[in-house]
């Protein structure tokens, strides 16, 4: 007899703890916006003296803008420390080389460029509009566009149809790139649409894709877990250590067998060790 049950999956990227945090610099201060729209307020030498300075991390209608739909631009001029070009997370990525720009939240659509270049864009602007007001916007920045110990300058489209506006909701940040920016891990439960029939093995196939040029020793794990409100017990485990080079893939595959149907959640996480360049 089969009995059928839930099977939830989260993956997770973790740094070891050994290693040093990237650098991060909060970008919650400083930025600027004007009602309206115009191409040229992307370009970096564009002077915006008098443009009103607006608190990012809420609606606009509650920064200065109420009842406001429509276009408008933010604006933020900012000094990247040459200290970060040297950071290994950002030369171990060779020639994609990248910073990461964290937005945050952006009501309803965005298009956002540093130094002139476009580097991102969130849902659709008329005529073609969708809305993504519940995406987090995560953008990279390639690194000859950076100037290092100079003024650089953040512009953001932000098209908003009905009610709240803006960046709304942080976190709004700019950092070296960490783990889970060079490495992709990705997992399923094999023949399973979120349900586990028992009796029988449940197996995960999981894939880490290596986005750098860097070769690295990575601690996998994978944990089968109950998912019961009031029962977090682990009910198995399994741990390897595997080596991927770089610009490359690795697939795997291993089987949990619970013993009865019950609800579950299979959590797969990656930690590195040492930085070690391909030879």
């Amino acid at each position: 007899r089969c009995w059928g049950c839930c099977c939830r999956c989260v993956g997770v990227c973790s740094p070891c703890a050994a290693l040093a945090a990237p650098f991060d610099l909060k970008l919650d201060r400083g930025w600027v916006m004007k009602t309206g729209d115009n191409p040229a307020w992307a370009c970096p030498d564009f002077v915006h003296k008098d443009w009103e300075p607006i608190e990012v991390g809420k609606p606009w209608e509650q920064a200065g803008y109420p009842g406001y739909d429509g276009d408008a631009w933010y604006r933020l001029k900012l000094v990247i420390p040459e200290a970060w070009r040297m950071d290994p997370r950002v030369r171990e990525s060779g020639k994609d080389a990248a910073l990461v720009l964290v937005l945050g939240y952006v009501d309803d659509v965005d298009v956002t460029y540093f130094n002139g270049h476009q580097i991102g864009a969130t849902g659709m602007m008329p005529p073609d509009y969708r809305e993504a007001y519940d995406r987090l916007r995560k953008y990279l920045i390639p690194l000859d566009q950076v100037r290092w110990g100079q003024a650089n300058v953040i512009a953001v489209r932000v098209y908003d149809g009905q009610r709240d506006g803006g960046i709304y909701s942080g976190p709004i940040r700019l950092r070296t790139p960490g783990l889970s920016d060079i490495i992709d891990l990705d997992f399923q439960v094999v023949n399973s649409d979120g349900i586990y029939f028992s009796p029988g093995p449940l197996p995960v196939r999981f894939r880490i894709t290596n986005r750098s040029e860097m070769s690295y020793s990575l601690d996998f794990q994978c944990t089968l877990k109950s998912d019961r409100v009031y029962d977090d017990a682990v009910l198995d485990q399994r741990s390897t250590r595997l080596q991927i080079g770089g610009k490359s893939a690795h697939t795997h595959a291993i089987r949990f067998t619970p013993r009865a149907a019950g609800f579950y959640q299979v959590t797969c996480s990656l930690r590195r060790g040492p930085y070690r360049a391909i030879p």
